[in-house]
């Protein structure tokens, strides 16, 4: 199950959420071998996971027991390769984005990769770098181009997973056939590198058809899939 996110949207905390109350295995640490997508070089220093998808790597994603949670860049090539694909794709406004790393950058729990915002205090000085650095048009280019897709996806808007989540969940779990449930709150959890709940890498390969010979492979801390390997 693919969960695609917006960067700061509480996509780990319904991570989380969804994988605990259905026993699922669930990671945001899915990481394999292609390009950057290009004109978006502000973004790709802030984020990572803006790289081009190919068909393996996409099918892979589309494993039922397993719940993937990536900012998938929607290039035109990851869009038409995941268009089959049901998908939740969870989206915040940009400009509530750059606000939320400037909260993260004065409360230390986020720190900003993008030199752009060195020395900025105010909001005002954070939305021009924002602007400036081309972080925003990258930002708006992919809530918007997520959200005029159509086929096999489920939007979800941050702040209706906040103010409803009871609501919001119920909808994920009938769009991918779960259980309906009870639960009315969201797991509190922000990014971390231990953001899996699988202890190793041979957990999360059993998920995963027999038939699957091609599956990446755990290295360093990160899935990795590599065309030349296979």
């Amino acid at each position: 199950m693919l969960l695609v996110a917006i960067p700061k949207s509480a996509s780990t905390s319904l991570m989380h959420t969804l994988g605990k109350v259905h026993h699922l295995k669930y990671t945001m640490h899915f990481e394999w071998a292609g390009s950057l997508c290009d004109g978006h070089d502000a973004y790709h220093c802030q984020h990572n996971f803006g790289w081009e998808l190919n068909e393996k790597v996409a099918n892979f994603l589309a494993d039922r027991d397993i719940l993937f949670k990536i900012h998938i860049f929607p290039s035109s090539n990851n869009l038409a390769l995941l268009k089959n694909q049901k998908k939740v794709v969870l989206l915040r406004a940009p400009e509530d984005i750059v606000m939320a790393y400037r909260r993260g950058a004065e409360t230390g729990v986020y720190r900003s990769r993008l030199n752009a915002f060195s020395g900025c205090n105010t909001e005002r000085e954070w939305m021009e770098a924002a602007i400036s650095s081309g972080l925003y048009d990258s930002l708006l280019f992919f809530h918007n181009k997520w959200k005029a897709e159509t086929d096999n996806v489920l939007h979800v808007d941050f702040e209706d997973l906040v103010r409803f989540p009871k609501l919001i969940l119920n909808k994920i779990e009938v769009f991918w056939g779960l259980k309906v449930t009870e639960t009315s709150q969201l797991e509190k959890h922000k990014y971390s590198r231990s953001s899996s709940n699988f202890k190793s890498p041979l957990d999360l390969l059993t998920q995963v058809e027999a038939k699957e010979k091609q599956n990446p492979l755990f290295v360093q801390g990160k899935w990795i899939i590599d065309d030349e390997k296979y």
